[in-house]
């Protein structure tokens, strides 16, 4: 009787120690990324704070600036006329670190927001997804809205804008130059 109770103790040990690594495996691989992977986000707007600015992107321009993180802990995507890629990291239950990686280094027009976008998705400190929208926001407010897109697509959640090009232009009328890093 006495091995028999001694077995039971040590199998339940042997339980308690797997679901306390199990756990600490999820913990330490960051938060969950539910949402987040899977999905080509395409820029729908921008937000600033110093200088304040706001933005839309228009739906025939989104596709022009994508990010799509994948499961592995990589993404890549588009900044105008260059594709990117990079590694990033979750942490707690909305905390990412985006670092980048490689980059074509076609050259854009002048007017192109391609490297400001490249470095800004960088700059990131949080993430959310809602209602089939992800917003990677700052510490300081900044944030950067995409929709849920695939390729070549122009259709988004976003109240309908002009097909104008959005080039750097459009936020120096605005009284900036870029979603400042």
């Amino acid at each position: 009787m006495q091995t028999s109770n001694r077995n039971v103790l040590i199998a339940g040990g042997v339980a308690v120690i797997a679901i306390i690594l199990i756990g600490l495996f999820f913990l330490t691989r960051g938060g969950g990324t539910s949402g987040l992977t899977g999905t080509q986000w395409q820029l729908a707007s921008i937000k600033q704070t110093a200088p304040a600015y706001q933005g839309v992107v228009p739906a025939a321009d989104q596709a022009r600036y994508t990010i799509t993180f994948n499961t592995d802990g990589t993404y890549s995507g588009t900044a105008d006329c260059n594709r990117i890629s990079g590694t990033y990291t979750t942490s707690g239950s909305n905390g990412i670190t985006i670092n980048a990686g490689t980059s074509t280094l076609a050259m854009c027009p002048d007017d192109s927001f391609g490297p400001l976008f490249a470095h800004a998705i960088t700059t990131a400190t949080t993430w959310s997804v809602a209602s089939s929208q992800l917003t990677l926001s700052r510490a300081d407010g900044a944030s950067m809205t995409f929709a849920a897109g695939v390729p070549g697509s122009t259709t988004t959640s976003m109240s309908a804008v002009s097909s104008q090009s959005f080039r750097k232009t459009d936020c120096r009328a605005a009284g900036t130059s870029s979603f400042r890093t």
